[in-house]
């Protein structure tokens, strides 16, 4: 009896470079050349009779030796825990736990006990940019049961492994790519600097909230520079036709207790700002990247439905600059999802929350958990005042993409949304239980006459991604399961 599987899905999409994307599916990822239509690169997780054989195979999770005697099983443990710091005195982190990762507990020593791969689910990701000094890039993942890999994105190597001390929602390198940071579930930041095996990875706290930590990412702020008048030493500010910035660089982090927080980077017990507004655990958060502007907005999503514009640039000069002075964010503008997208939401879905926002350009995109829309904005910019908003330019329907043969099970609820460099629009598709898509991934491209995305499957298509496959489709947790107040953090 040949037993049917399916598919899973892609849940996280990471833009690599200009062809290139990562692929998040479970406890597994591979690099696609979207372009060429190719399988670049996949890891070890995924079965040989799935895989192909002429692609790159990364090493993930790190090989685990699993000791021949209940003697030295011991003793690895124990040379495990000196390798790790153990943060907080943190009582997570014990000998039982570490040896699970091993092998199943019970189980006879002298076996040949395997990994538990379904431990090492990724929870997110994130790439550097290219470091100068050693010509590379680097990604950087975290998973489920508290590990941190990095790897270089060459040969697809590991650069260096360590284990957390509590489990992590979210990974960013910082912009000087010399650092990789994780915000975990117990409202903490932590900094790890970029260094090769044999060196040992030792974290640096950086900053606390007092609920967890739900998303993080940098974004660059600009001080109106000073010049003093060479008589009276006075302080004037250059004319407007004239006037110089100084860069700074702040990291902004959202928690479940409905607030974003900005804060200078790296001395980020120097808070420069609070976006307060929302009234419900923060989901995403998103910096535009904005083309000749000293303007810095953000944009924020949470599951209260809505996503919010704010702008925190600097009011401050370099002469008032202080370090204890909290500068102030104004909310632009507040979008309710649910009430723009009400005739696309099922009746049974009592919340909404923002799955995801992405930016290019002044496109920004938007998807709601459960939802089979992608909500397509246009960012406009004021650049002297405080009238920068977001323009709905459509509300795309997932599932008009549908063939009209298949069953009502069919439907194309986006699980996660990318743009590349070129503006196209890569999302993915959930599969669980009680839903699956046509196909697990799409590009869209943005038309400038109509204002609306096209689909570039005609042109564009993934037909040697190889996923895992699964004999039944896994219900990935809802958003408002760990956004509730009641959530245990120690899940």
């Amino acid at each position: 009896m040949v037993i049917s599987k399916t598919n899973t899905e892609v849940s996280k999409i990471l833009q690599l470079n200009d062809n290139k994307v990562i692929l998040v599916s479970g406890n597994s990822f591979s690099v696609y050349d979207y372009i060429s239509d190719s399988l670049v690169a996949q890891t070890t997780t995924i079965p040989a009779n799935e895989s192909n054989s002429s692609c790159i195979k990364i090493q993930f999770p790190e090989s685990v030796i699993i000791p021949e005697t209940s003697e030295t099983s011991l003793n690895s443990v124990k040379s495990e825990d000196k390798s790790t710091p153990n943060l907080n005195n943190d009582t997570e982190q014990t000998p039982k736990k570490k040896q699970k990762i091993g092998g199943s507990k019970g189980k006879d020593p002298k076996s040949s006990a395997k990994t538990d791969l379904s431990l090492f689910r990724i929870r997110d990701l994130s790439v550097s940019g290219v470091d100068a000094e050693n010509n590379c890039q680097y990604v950087a993942l975290i998973t489920e049961n508290k590990q941190l890999y990095i790897y270089e994105t060459e040969n697809w190597t590991i650069v260096n492994h360590t284990e957390n001390s509590k489990r992590c929602n979210s990974v960013r390198f910082d912009p000087t790519s010399k650092f990789v940071l994780v915000a975990d579930k117990f409202g903490d930041a932590y900094r790890y600097p970029i260094l090769k095996k044999p060196a040992e990875l030792k974290p640096e706290l950086l900053l606390g909230h007092v609920s967890i930590l739900t998303s993080m990412e940098f974004a660059t702020i600009y001080y109106l520079r000073i010049k003093k008048t060479t008589e009276t030493n006075e302080v004037v500010e250059d004319s407007i036709a004239h006037k110089e910035y100084k860069e700074r660089t702040i990291i902004l982090t959202g928690d479940r207790d409905e607030k974003v927080r900005s804060s200078m980077y790296p001395n980020s017990y120097n808070i420069h700002s609070y976006c307060l507004g929302h009234t419900q655990f923060v989901t995403a958060i998103n910096v535009p990247k904005l083309e000749n502007s000293t303007k810095t907005l953000v944009i924020t999503g949470a599951g209260d439905g809505t996503a919010k514009l704010w702008d925190i640039s600097s009011k401050l000069s370099e002469h008032n600059n202080s370090e204890n002075y909290i500068d102030s964010s104004a909310l632009l503008q507040s979008i309710n999802l649910s009430q723009i997208g009400s005739n696309f939401i099922d009746s049974s879905i009592s919340e909404i929350g923002i799955l995801s926002i992405k930016s290019s350009k002044e496109l920004v995109s938007i998807i709601v958990e459960g939802v089979p829309a992608i909500f397509l904005f246009k960012l406009q910019v004021d650049q002297s005042g405080n009238n920068s908003k977001l323009i709905l330019l459509e509300t795309f329907s997932t599932d008009s993409v549908k063939d009209s043969t298949q069953n009502d099970k069919v439907s194309n609820i986006p699980a996660d949304i990318e743009f590349d460099s070129q503006n196209r629009l890569l999302v993915s598709y959930s599969v669980n239980s009680k839903v699956s898509p046509n196909s697990l991934l799409e590009v869209f491209e943005f038309d400038s006459e109509s204002s609306k995305l096209v689909s570039c499957k005609s042109n564009i298509k993934f037909s040697n991604y190889i996923p895992p496959q699964v004999e039944t489709p896994v219900d990935p947790k809802s958003i408002f399961e760990w956004g509730r107040k009641s959530f245990d953090r120690n899940n």
